[in-house]
């Protein structure tokens, strides 16, 4: 009769329902409509079993990927200055940095550390890629950066030095873009170089705002020959050297627009009077007003150093 398989068919599917996808289904046996709906469910359960296999694998890749990126953060923060003030004892400069990690982790940094008692160095740079391979060539960056910084080296020397040991073997074809550039604690000279990184602000004791003039230097890893450009800029008392990486002026709402480097040179004009943790801290706000709450593709990153004047 029909029901006997009827009946067979619709405990083989209560057994299925409760996760048992291995339950045996009858034999569809003949044409009729039993043996097409037998057929149906075995279908449905080869999908269903073919789709979980393929959420299982997906998950799995997930996990692994969100792994990744736990580890490239701590990497990243590991190894940016967070303690603020730096130099709680020194009356001769204000200092502050900040790097908002977007959620895929790129590869900025910054760096400041004194080469002596009279001249700090000061660095920040953006990473290619995303990840672990990212926040591994930052940790290689920053090493060689600050190992042929307190050599003695100029920061052209330094940008070039860097580039020939980050170009070597470089088969994944990554780069590094730095803007880097050692300050005069007695004068306020600061020599700086550029290696194809976004080109900061000045900021002057009277609230004028000017990028600094464009200094030759392609990314760092590209060309194992690249030279390097130096400039010299003099600051006053007072005045305010602004960097960052292009996760601020390229940080977009949800219509793609992005902040830009007017609306950043505006900002950084009104908060002129801020001491470096408050202009930071303008900035950001501005930034996070523009995005609208859209999330960001790229970190934010962040350094503000004021020069004093010799104590």
């Amino acid at each position: 009769t029909i029901t006997r398989p009827l009946h067979a068919l619709d405990a083989a599917t209560q057994t299925l329902a409760e996760g048992d996808l291995d339950v045996p289904l009858p034999k569809a046996k003949g044409r009729d409509e039993v043996a097409h709906l037998t057929q149906s469910f075995g279908r449905m359960r080869e999908d269903l079993q073919r789709h979980i296999e393929e959420l299982r694998e997906t998950t799995v890749e997930r996990e692994r990927i969100e792994s990744e990126l736990r580890i490239a953060a701590d990497i990243q923060m590991s190894l940016v200055p967070r303690t603020f003030p730096p130099f709680p004892e020194r009356e001769d400069l204000d200092l502050h940095a900040v790097l908002d990690p977007a959620r895929e982790v790129g590869g900025d940094f910054y760096d400041f550390f004194l080469l002596d008692d009279d001249h700090l160095c000061l660095a920040i740079a953006d990473v290619s890629g995303k990840g672990v391979p990212a926040a591994l060539l930052m940790a290689g960056a920053r090493s060689f950066l600050r190992s042929f910084a307190r050599q003695g080296s100029s920061p052209a020397e330094v940008a070039a030095r860097v580039n020939v040991e980050l170009a070597a073997d470089n088969d994944a074809c990554m780069f590094v873009t730095m803007f880097l550039a050692v300050a005069d604690l007695r004068t306020g000279v600061v020599r700086c170089a550029s290696a194809g990184h976004n080109l900061p602000f000045v900021i002057d004791a009277a609230g004028a705002v000017a990028q600094v003039p464009r200094i030759r230097g392609v990314a760092l890893g590209i060309a194992e020959a690249a030279v390097y450009d130096e400039a010299e800029l003099r600051l006053r008392a007072g005045d305010a050297l602004f960097l960052y990486t292009d996760g601020v002026s390229e940080a977009m709402d949800a219509a793609g627009h992005v902040f830009g480097e007017d609306r950043l040179a505006a900002e950084l004009a009104r908060a002129a009077g801020a001491d470096c943790s408050g202009i930071i801290d303008a900035v950001l706000a501005a930034v996070v007003r523009h995005a609208e709450g859209a999330e960001q593709s790229d970190d934010i990153t962040m350094v503000a150093f004021r020069y004093l004047g010799d104590a």
